[in-house]
């Protein structure tokens, strides 16, 4: 609770101003057009507020606005066992809640639907909103308790973007994080793209991409030892090639989607890395 407060003061005034309210999307229509009045809650815009109609209740109000209607916001976090990898100060699923903690109280604040899923193989569990911020905290105590587990599971991110295809899930913003390299079916998934606004993100380790390490390093995976020598910089270039390459390849699949498409590592400022994403779509 105490570091979610933190990224909360750190963070509100930019995230309130760029996220939710100045978001668009392909399904959304003019922001401008004054509807009705509603009670003021904490998240709101003091410039919203309604003097007049406040002046003769006992309570503020705020205008609202046509486009001012319930958003339903989807995060779905991989949980398979390479999300639980972190060469030095934190996983790539530490990463994922950071995302979701910015990114979710964007939404949270402006009284949307905001859906948290963990998946893998091996099950598949799903938070949904009551629009609360108590929820929220509920869900971001989810999503420690997830980090904390020791998973040894697989994941493909075919199967869960099928099941949201067979949910005949509209006009919703969904946030994938993974990270996932290889092929995406897209016998489904191109309608799924038509009807809702996907962003990829992919979270990375940066030793996984670069191999900025200059001794022998001995990695654990799924109890298995594999000593690696980083010593080699013939290898180690002939590595990083064929990663970005692989990388490069993806994010022409994730476009070919239709989808949006945004990379973060450990060693990258989160919150400006979405903040200069969400600037370019403003």
């Amino acid at each position: 609770m105490q570091k979610f407060n933190l990224i909360d003061i750190k963070t509100f005034k930019k995230v309130s101003s760029l996220f939710a309210w100045n978001y668009k999307t392909n399904f959304l229509g003019s922001w401008m057009e004054f509807d009705e009045l509603r009670q003021y809650s904490f998240w709101d815009d003091v410039k919203n507020i309604d003097w007049l109609a406040t002046a003769k209740n006992s309570k503020v109000f705020v205008k609202k606005y046509v486009e001012e209607r319930e958003v339903e916001v989807l995060f779905i976090v991989d949980t398979g066992t390479s999300m639980y990898f972190g060469f030095q100060n934190k996983t790539k699923l530490e990463i994922a809640k950071e995302i979701f903690e910015i990114l979710g109280l964007s939404w949270v604040k402006n009284w949307d639907k905001v859906w948290l899923i963990f998946y893998n193989d091996k099950e598949i569990i799903e938070l949904k909103s009551k629009k609360t911020l108590s929820n929220f905290f509920v869900m971001t105590k989810k999503f420690d308790e997830i980090i904390a587990k020791d998973s040894q599971k697989t994941s493909n991110i075919n199967n869960i973007l099928e099941i949201l295809f067979k949910k005949q899930k509209r006009n919703s913003i969904i946030f994938i994080m993974s990270d996932y390299l290889d092929e995406i079916n897209d016998k489904y998934f191109k309608a799924l793209s038509t009807k809702n606004d996907i962003i990829f993100i992919n979270v990375f380790d940066d030793f996984e991409n670069n191999l900025n390490w200059n001794w022998v390093y001995n990695l654990v995976w799924n109890s298995s030892n594999l000593t690696v020598n980083l010593g080699d910089n013939k290898k180690i270039s002939e590595y990083i090639e064929l990663r970005n390459e692989k990388i490069t390849k993806f994010k022409k699949c994730i476009f070919s989607l239709g989808w949006s498409y945004l990379k973060i590592n450990n060693n990258c400022d989160v919150f400006a890395n979405l903040y200069k994403f969400f600037k370019t779509r403003r």
